[in-house]
């Protein structure tokens, strides 16, 4: 089953599996289905060449500091990260900092 969860901190809806770590998250709240109300493009500051830029943004990730404590197991759980992909953007998150 897939959940559509609203981020409430960006306003976009996204489409989450079962297990997704960010079910119950209290910047979520599940919905029906996205509206025309729900935002399709983010604002970012996360560099252009930032690893996973475009999954990042599109589950509310628009700056290195709301990456800041994420595990390679919950980027892993994001639908487009993969193991090679999570290490790559906890590196440049820690390089940041």
């Amino acid at each position: 089953m897939t959940w559509w969860l609203f981020n409430h901190r960006t306003g976009m809806v996204v489409d989450v599996p079962d297990d997704h770590w960010a079910i119950g998250h209290p910047d979520f709240e599940v919905v029906e289905q996205p509206t025309a109300l729900h935002v399709t493009q983010v604002a970012t500051d996360l560099p252009p060449d930032f690893p996973a830029r475009e999954v990042l943004t599109s589950y509310g990730f628009t700056t290195i500091e709301s990456l800041t404590g994420m595990t390679t197991g919950k980027l892993q759980g994001l639908k487009g990260i993969g193991p090679a992909r999570a290490r790559a953007i906890v590196e440049a998150v820690d390089e940041s900092s």
